[in-house]
């Protein structure tokens, strides 16, 4: 850029003393010169009012079927915030039942779990066994007494047939271990 020499310097000069780089030399931009805003004077006391200037072509302010669609989105808004809240009161109400119903739950297995205890203490297993190889005169099996059979891989058993060499006439050991706590 050229320096400027004094305070007077013209225009012409000054674009003369520029020192452009390149092989191509833009034509000087000349801008107009800016004249200040005029202000309209008003009377004191009154106030002016400013032309409302339409903004892309539309006046301002909203016409009826504007208004009639927003307050139809607003309502159809409403109506599904409404919705939602019961929903969500809903939910919150199985939530509160789902912890009672647990709680519950919980308390019947600890129950459930101290009476099988119960029942665990009172039957003395020492005492069957007692009755059973003293008074029924039971005995472990041979391995020549144990009966074998296929698992057809179902997840129980149906027996169609009697089981080979069992005996009909005689009680099966179970109900004669029944029978003798039974009669006591």
């Amino acid at each position: 850029m050229a320096v400027r020499r004094g305070a007077a310097v013209s225009e012409e000069k000054r674009i003369r003393e520029t020192y452009i780089h390149g092989n191509v030399v833009p034509k000087p931009v000349y801008e107009p010169e800016r004249q200040p805003k005029r202000v309209p004077k008003t009377e004191p006391g009154k106030q002016q009012r400013e032309e409302q200037v339409p903004l892309f072509g539309f006046r301002r302010g909203i016409d009826f079927l504007a208004l009639s669609m927003l307050v139809a989105a607003l309502g159809v808004m409403i109506f599904f915030m409404v919705g939602y809240l019961g929903v969500a009161a809903k939910n919150t109400e199985l939530d509160k039942q789902i912890r009672e119903l647990s709680t519950g739950y919980n308390t019947l297995c600890r129950s459930n779990d101290n009476k099988l205890a119960n029942i665990a203490d009172e039957v003395d297993l020492k005492d069957v066994y007692q009755v059973a190889v003293g008074k029924l005169g039971m005995v472990y099996p041979k391995d020549n007494q144990i009966i074998t059979y296929d698992y057809q891989g179902e997840g129980y058993v149906r027996q169609y047939a009697a089981i080979p060499q069992a005996e009909r006439d005689k009680k099966t050991v179970l109900e004669e271990v029944l029978d003798q706590f039974f009669r006591k």
